[in-house]
């Protein structure tokens, strides 16, 4: 019992000595956190670092998520004010928002179709993959949905999920470049990709894998996309 006593003690005194230090940093040597802005345009949930020390930040649209929640519970959401539109909105509707660390001052980024439909198959990019492609460009791949949200006076339905989106320093926006296919006999329930997974290859292609093809759903066989597609970042190709 002596040896797994002392091993015991041994273990006791490591774990009080990294939690000593995480009380204490030493920013010099280990570095810390700290405040550039309190607003950054949008809820920073993807952030993607661009050239000229600037962020692309995208959220989640602030709608109710009807299909999600019984009654009781979306009732109290309404009430609580969580779900009001961004407060940095103004005459359109986005979930982006470039932030610039050098001036600490970000851009709303209007990209989302505005005309109900083209935004049924194209748009929304929060819940998208994404990854750097070999010239600097980011690539999106699928996304979200909502139905019918109300905004200045125009009813707004946006897609996204069959979207390739490509964003570059010169445009300073999402370009949809590609369609991914719909799902199987041309289900759009299903369909597309949510939360899906973007990688570039060394020959500088990029895979697009997994997902959802709707919001999560254990027990619906359809929800799940066990497949893969390859986007060619050459023109024609």
């Amino acid at each position: 019992m002596a040896p797994r006593s002392l091993l015991l003690k041994a273990a006791t005194a490591a774990v009080l000595a990294v939690a000593a230090n995480a009380q204490s940093p030493n920013a010099a040597t280990q570095g810390e956190w700290t405040t550039l802005s309190e607003n950054a345009g949008v809820v920073p949930i993807h952030m993607l670092y661009l050239p000229g020390d600037k962020i692309v930040i995208t959220e989640r649209i602030h709608v109710l998520p009807t299909d999600q929640y019984d009654p009781a519970i979306m009732e109290a959401f309404r009430g609580s004010g969580f779900y009001n539109d961004n407060k940095n909105l103004g005459e359109f509707l986005t979930d982006t928002a470039v932030f610039d660390l050098k001036t600490k001052q970000f851009q709303m980024i209007d990209y989302i179709p505005k005309v109900e439909e083209v935004g049924k198959n194209q748009g929304y990019a929060f819940c998208m993959g994404h990854s750097h492609l070999a010239d600097g460009s980011i690539l999106g791949a699928g996304g979200d949905q909502f139905w019918w949200h109300t905004y200045k006076g125009v009813n707004m339905t946006s897609d996204g999920r069959r979207d390739v989106r490509v964003w570059t320093e010169e445009s300073n926006t999402w370009t949809s470049v590609a369609k991914m296919p719909p799902g199987p006999n041309g289900n759009n329930t299903f369909s597309g990709r949510w939360y899906p997974t973007v990688i570039t290859l060394p020959d500088e292609k990029a895979m697009i894998l997994g997902g959802h093809t709707v919001y999560y759903d254990p027990a619906q066989p359809l929800a799940n996309n066990p497949t893969y597609e390859m986007y060619h970042p050459i023109p024609n190709n």
